[in-house]
């Protein structure tokens, strides 16, 4: 019977003084932990993927009424520059981008969230796009909405080359 490979495997190294000092820099300064500067650093240096995503509790939490922020948004950036994610009280939605976090209310303003609020629920990654697109907006076309039909500028976007 074929096992299961393990997801991940325990190396053992040693590190000069220099190597050392600088890792536990970098880890007190950004909230990572050793094995994922490594990690990171590995991928890096050997060239392959290496994604990790940032999660703060679980959607079904949220469903069950689980509204209390734990975590705050400036521990937040530590883990990722994008993400989407709502605040203590579900107060308001949480949109990372580009390392820059909004709150966007249900009156409808939009603006930076303060380090120190609460989430309860937060997804973030770090994010190097692949692929970009090229948008332009041209004269008013008609719109659609909630029966009647009106003029705006119209926005098209079309994939750019891969990089």
């Amino acid at each position: 019977m074929a096992t299961a490979p393990e997801a991940s495997r325990t190396v053992q190294l040693r590190l000069g003084d220099g190597l050392w000092q600088a890792l536990q820099e970098r880890c007190s300064r950004s909230g990572e932990s050793p094995d994922h500067v490594i990690g990171a650093a590995l991928a890096e240096a050997l060239d392959v993927d290496h994604h990790t995503i940032y999660q703060v509790s679980t959607s079904s939490a949220l469903v069950k009424g689980v509204y209390q922020g734990c975590v705050r948004v400036a521990d937040l950036l530590r883990h990722g520059d994008f993400g989407l994610g709502t605040f203590d009280g579900l107060d308001g939605e949480g949109i990372l981008l580009d390392g820059a976090c909004w709150q966007a209310r249900a009156d409808g303003s939009v603006h930076g969230a303060p380090p120190e609020a609460l989430a309860p629920f937060w997804v973030v990654t770090r994010f190097s796009p692949t692929r970009g697109s090229s948008c332009r907006t041209s004269a008013a076309g008609r719109i659609y909405s909630s029966g009647s039909i009106s003029t705006a500028p119209v926005t098209t976007c079309s994939p750019a080359s891969p990089q």
